[in-house]
């Protein structure tokens, strides 16, 4: 019998804080230590979201380290709820480097500013800038190694 990793990654996780863009131009910044598909919430009930035919709505979320601390008890750990658009442009990116989403690669996200919702001409939407970094490979060190 095995455990799935699901489960190691749930208890071993220590939460961490969830971080947005407070205004244009930031950037969401870190090493990645996890990520997960969660359910999605509606912002205004914080009911889990569905889809018309019941089928849970699901989310990103990308955990990271990072150098932003609130306090001397923060260890800088955050959690990037990605909105539909990020992860649109993360795949993207994944893509165009042709290699997969892995921990330790280094993940930003930048609030480029909004654009109107097709078919809905009086809403705005944000738009981003997603870049990603894959981990760097450590280099072998031997016993007579400087390094």
């Amino acid at each position: 019998m095995s455990i799935d990793a699901s489960i190691n990654d749930r208890l071993l996780s220590d939460g961490g804080k969830n971080v947005t863009h407070a205004n244009q131009g930031d950037v969401i910044k870190g090493t990645i230590v996890g990520a997960a598909y969660v359910q999605a919430r509606d912002f205004a009930s914080k009911e889990p979201k569905v889809w018309d035919d019941g089928s849970p709505v699901m989310q990103l979320v990308i955990t990271l380290q990072t150098e932003a601390r609130d306090d001397a008890e923060d260890d800088g750990i955050r959690k990037r709820y990605c909105k539909p658009a990020e992860e649109k442009l993360l795949g993207a990116e994944l893509r165009r480097l042709k290699v997969k989403l892995e921990v330790g690669g280094t993940f930003a996200s930048q609030w480029t500013g909004t654009e109107p919702v097709p078919n809905k001409p009086s809403m705005n939407r944000n738009t981003y800038k997603v870049q990603y970094a894959p981990p760097v490979a450590q280099p072998v060190i031997s016993g007579d190694s400087l390094i």
